[in-house]
């Protein structure tokens, strides 16, 4: 921490500590997933699940997060990595479906479409590390 602001690497400008806090209420969420805020260079996420209201009315549960020093919220990943190893931060709604995959175990995370996109939407030369995790369900 430097003078009461976050530590960054040379793509970010220092955010105010304090922004977590304004930029928790400024988000809305509109379904269940992890978002990064784009309004704060991806610097912080939020992670909303349903509330299951009574009333019949979309109702969500918010945290707010922020990524380590030198970090960004990779909306492809659903991580926080460096800058430079993820998807531009302004690209991160057109990513906002994959939250729709969390919780299927037939869904594939990222498809070959899915890496073909962020291929092309980045201007930096850096490379793409896919992990594939394999969970198997036992029923007993």
């Amino acid at each position: 921490m430097v003078n009461g602001d976050l530590i960054c690497d040379d793509h970010m400008e220092p955010i105010p500590l304090n922004s977590i806090e304004k930029a928790n209420a400024a988000f809305k969420c509109q379904s269940d997933g992890y978002f990064a805020d784009v309004a704060y260079g991806c610097q912080f996420y939020h992670v909303c699940e349903n509330a299951n209201n009574p009333y019949d009315k979309p109702s969500f549960v918010k945290h707010t997060f922020s990524c380590v020093n030198g970090t960004v919220f990779n909306q492809m990943s659903f991580t926080c990595t460096r800058y430079d190893d993820s998807i531009p931060c302004d690209a991160s709604p057109s990513y906002f479906y994959l939250n729709k995959r969390n919780g299927d175990p037939k869904a594939y995370f990222l498809t070959d479409d899915d890496i073909f996109k962020r291929s092309h939407s980045s201007s930096s030369s850096s490379s793409i590390i896919v992990v594939v995790v394999v969970v198997d369900i036992i029923t007993i």
